[in-house]
């Protein structure tokens, strides 16, 4: 055997023996790596990048952090203010509240127009990179529904953002049209998770593709090397977990929202987007 077959073979021997020891290792807790925030953030970056979007779009993402933040202290204030536990409250007080997005109309006007502003920071970043992305995947063949999600569902519940952000009507609604908007939204975009289904075989090698494209150091903390077939297994066991998540989610899930259809569709008559089941 030559010192090529040689390696080749080795590469395989190791690569079957990691698929077998990943596997039952991760569906445990998964590997070091996906527990290392700043790590995933940055390959998430990486990734998008590779697969095409825009990187002036994808730069942007870090400026998230801050907005964020100020949005949960926000409504943690007016929770306050309404007599509700916060976040950092003790359990065993036990707020039945707790964890509810205050109601819009418990909001001052300057509570509001802070509101409002963060809004306009964070939609101007997040929407052109979930348009971009789901382009992307689209121009190469990989379906979300390998990652648990609907395709035409979350073309519908980006193309409905868009509209309603761009109508600038959220800004003066009250507490009930808001809520109308937010009924509409759950019930039209229910399927938006689906259960995860396996890859084909196009598909992995589409997304070897990408990875490859991404930076050596972040590809090599993921997997030992980069060969295409190494890499394909790798791609295949991490698609793995996830429909191994996405079944123990679906079998967890309560019911949908049909319970409000009836209302939400009567509430959602006038929002901008909306379409007709």
């Amino acid at each position: 055997m030559t010192e090529r077959q040689d390696a080749a073979s080795g590469t395989t021997q190791g690569a079957t023996e990691d698929r077998s020891q990943a596997t039952k290792a991760s569906i445990a807790d998964g590997p070091e790596w996906m527990h290392d925030k700043e790590f995933l953030l940055r390959a998430g970056q990486e990734l998008l990048v590779s697969l095409g979007v825009d990187s002036s779009l994808v730069d942007r993402l870090p400026d998230l952090e801050g907005p964020i933040e100020q949005l949960q202290a926000l409504q943690g204030e007016v929770d306050a203010e309404h007599g509700r536990l916060g976040s950092d409250a003790d359990p065993a007080e036990n707020d039945p509240n707790e964890g509810e997005t205050p109601s819009i109309d418990e909001y001052s006007p300057q509570q509001r127009q802070r509101l409002n502003a963060l809004i306009d920071e964070i939609l101007p970043i997040v929407l052109p990179v979930a348009r971009q992305t789901m382009d992307r995947l689209d121009e190469r063949g990989i379906r979300p529904e390998i990652a648990g999600g609907s395709a035409p569902a979350l073309r519908a519940a980006l193309q409905d953002v868009e509209s309603l952000y761009a109508s600038g009507s959220w800004r003066t609604a009250d507490g009930e049209t808001l809520d109308g908007y937010l009924r509409w939204f759950t019930d039209q975009h229910s399927a938006l998770s689906v259960t995860a289904v396996p890859p084909t075989g196009a598909e992995v090698r589409a997304i070897v593709t990408v990875v490859r494209g991404m930076p050596r150091a972040t590809v090599r903390r993921i997997a030992k090397f980069r060969g295409r077939l190494y890499l394909g297994i790798v791609v295949r066991i991490l698609l793995r977990l996830l429909r191994h998540d996405s079944a123990e989610g679906a079998a967890d899930a309560p019911g949908g929202a049909a319970q409000h259809v009836q209302q939400a569709r009567a509430q959602g008559a006038g929002i901008p987007g909306a379409r007709e089941s």
